[in-house]
C-alpha cells in the first residue's frame, strides 16, 4: 500500500471565518475566503477541487445555517472549475424542496465569474451587502 494526500495548487491561500456565532462550532455564517491565480479553462480544474474539498470540510465542522464563497482574492477569467463546489454543497447540505444558502462575493479580479454564476445565485461585489444577505438567509433557516 502507498500512502497517499491532498495537494493543493501551491498559490491557492484559504482563509475561513465566521459572523454571529455562538460558538466557533456552530456559526450562523460561515465565510470560506480563497485566493489564488486559477488558469483559464481545464487547466483550473486542481483549484476547482481544492475549493470544493476545503468547503465541504468546513461546512462538515462548522455547520453553519449560510455560506459565504469569498472569491474577491481569485483571478479567475473562464471556465467552469468553481462549479463544482456549488454542486457539491447542495449534494452535501441540499435538503428535499429547497437548497442550502449560498452568498458569492466577487471583484473586478474575478470578474470570469459573474457570467459563471448568472442565474440564481445570490453574487455581490459588495462583502458587507453579501455578509448581511447571508444573515438574513440564516435567520430564515433557523
Amino acid at each position: 500500500m502507498k500512502a497517499i494526500r491532498f495537494k493543493d495548487p501551491e498559490d491557492l491561500s484559504v482563509q475561513f471565518s465566521c459572523r454571529d456565532a455562538d460558538s466557533e462550532r456552530y456559526p450562523a455564517v460561515l465565510v470560506a475566503a480563497f485566493v489564488a491565480d486559477i488558469p483559464d479553462g481545464s487547466a483550473g480544474k486542481a483549484w476547482g477541487v481544492a475549493i470544493t474539498r476545503h468547503t465541504l470540510a468546513a461546512l462538515a465542522t462548522f455547520q453553519p445555517l449560510a455560506l459565504v464563497l469569498d472569491f474577491r482574492g481569485l483571478s479567475y477569467r473562464w471556465g467552469d472549475s468553481l462549479l463544482g463546489v456549488y454542486q457539491a454543497v447542495e449534494e452535501y447540505l441540499g435538503e428535499p424542496g429547497g437548497e442550502f444558502p449560498i452568498v458569492t462575493v466577487v471583484s473586478d479580479l474575478s470578474s470570469g465569474l459573474r457570467s459563471l454564476l448568472a442565474g440564481d445565485l445570490a453574487v455581490f461585489e459588495d462583502f458587507e451587502r453579501a455578509l448581511r444577505a447571508a444573515g438574513d438567509l440564516a435567520d430564515s433557516e433557523e
